[in-house]
């Protein structure tokens, strides 16, 4: 590790426009470094007053801030920006120590992060440009928001920038297991001349203070991102009333269409860099590929032999990939649902499997299946976790196109081949999926995609989260 990297001091809550200690502590989350056990990064404590004080003040401070003109939310959002470049080094070390990516992969990520609050910086002028006559845009909040370990600098990143873009104020809960981003996001927010409470973060765990949080009666919309099942507990055990507005984003992750004359060397390319980023811990990661059968020997031979050369390590060694899986429990329901896979009659190409090493990491080999889809058992509505690549050999592209509609989750799909082969006119009438990516993997566009099936309840990027951020009154003459 960069022994010039500040090292990451536990500040507490942030509240109010500081970060606090709570004379009344409800817990303790241990951090620690999934690709190196004995870097035990520490403990972050949790209140539930905290939290508490955090939506009050958050409640009093979007009073106030949607009365601003909207050059001053400009003003705060590009300083966010700013904050994030300047802050680079330690956000990139910071991931690869707490979720164990390597420092290209957390790079990556900030830079995506910065084309995101770009896009949306554009979407918002463009929307307060074009504002009807006798027509306002009031802001929905406060806001909760729920986040996750994948991606834990992105997604708080685009769901803070977008809420206080629209005029509200919002308390954050970062996953249990990214305390450190989840402060870090705050710092960002502490440099930025931001009015006091307007974004708020509490740690804890979600069934703990998550709960608590999204259920309060000044709580007027969650900005959720984690699984479906998590969304559909919350909705089992009646958290909300029929008035919130439960803004979900739930991955599931996504897929990809090989036709006969695709170009062998690209697809094995953009597949495996989709399929295995964040230790295929992405909810946009390929997780299932429909190959038709006059090339699907030949792919899969490539793809085998290229998971064979993965370098597989800890983040912050410069050969590195793949990192580590983010904890036992992750690692361990890979491997459970490998067995599944056996027990159903599925062939394992490579097999899920632990590395040992000197570090004690969560370290996991990518595996590959090959899905015996006909035999009445299709894997078509399970998540695939972790680095867990499913492939199905298809007659045609009909066919590659029934089969995918059936998955329950389906953002977006990537299509691989010529223009004959491919027939867009075809898969545009037929395909049901939001965003339709032409030989490349899918990227971090920032653009509202419709999504289908189980990933979403809402569009929840570009100027369609922003708008649903909102609540419009019009006045009548």
């Amino acid at each position: 590790m960069d022994s010039t990297i500040s090292p990451l001091l536990k500040k507490g809550d942030y509240i109010n426009g500081s970060f606090v200690k709570s004379a009344h502590t409800s817990g303790y989350i241990n951090d620690g470094n999934p690709g190196d056990r004995s870097d035990q990064i520490g403990r972050f404590p949790f209140s539930l007053q905290n939290t508490k004080e955090a939506i009050l003040f958050a409640t009093e401070a979007q009073k106030d801030w949607k009365e601003l003109p909207f050059e001053e939310r400009l003003r705060v959002v590009e300083n966010f920006k700013k904050q994030l470049e300047t802050r680079s080094k330690f956000l990139s070390h910071t991931l690869t120590r707490e979720i164990g990516i390597p420092l290209w992969e957390a790079k990556q990520e900030i830079s995506d992060t910065h084309e995101i609050i770009n896009v949306l910086l554009e979407e918002a002028k463009k929307i307060f440009a074009s504002i009807e006559k006798n027509t306002t845009l009031l802001p929905a909040g406060p806001w909760a928001m729920l986040t996750p370990f994948s991606q834990p600098l992105l997604i708080p990143s685009m769901f803070s920038c977008a809420a206080i873009l629209m005029g509200n104020s919002v308390v954050h809960k970062p996953s249990k297991y990214t305390p450190g981003v989840g402060q870090s996001v705050a710092e960002i927010w502490d440099h930025c001349k931001l009015p006091r409470a307007l974004y708020n973060m509490v740690q804890g765990p979600g069934s703990h203070i998550g709960q608590y949080l999204i259920s309060h009666s000044k709580i007027q919309g969650t900005l959720f991102a984690g699984s479906y099942s998590t969304a559909i507990d919350i909705q089992e055990k009646k958290l909300l009333p029929p008035h919130h507005n439960f803004l979900g984003f739930f991955g599931g992750k996504t897929s990809a269409i090989v036709t006969e004359h695709a170009d062998l060397e690209l697809t094995a390319r953009e597949i495996l860099s989709s399929a295995f980023r964040y230790s295929g811990q992405r909810p946009n990661s390929i997780a299932r590929v429909f190959i038709t059968r006059p090339i699907f020997d030949v792919l899969v031979d490539t793809l085998a032999k290229s998971i064979d050369q993965i370098q597989v390590g800890n983040g912050f060694q410069k050969n590195s990939y793949f990192g580590p899986m983010i904890s036992e429990h992750w690692r361990t329901r890979y491997h459970r649902f490998g067995n599944s896979l056996y027990s159903n009659g599925h062939n394992a190409i490579r097999q899920p499997e632990n590395i040992e090493n000197d570090v004690s990491g969560y370290y996991v080999k990518p595996a590959l299946y090959q899905i015996n889809w006909t035999n009445g058992s299709p894997v078509l509505q399970e998540e695939p976790p972790g680095p867990s690549l499913l492939l199905y050999e298809v007659n045609d592209l009909e066919e590659a196109v029934a089969l995918h509609n059936r998955l329950h989750f389906r953002r977006s799909v990537s299509i691989f081949g010529t223009e004959p082969d491919i027939d867009l006119p075809l898969l545009l009438r037929n395909l049901k999926v939001g965003g339709i990516f032409l030989n490349q993997a899918p990227t971090e566009t920032g653009a509202p995609i419709g999504l289908q099936g189980h990933c979403s309840n809402s569009t929840n990027s570009g100027k369609d989260l922003l708008y649903q951020l909102t609540q419009k009154q019009i006045l009548f003459r």
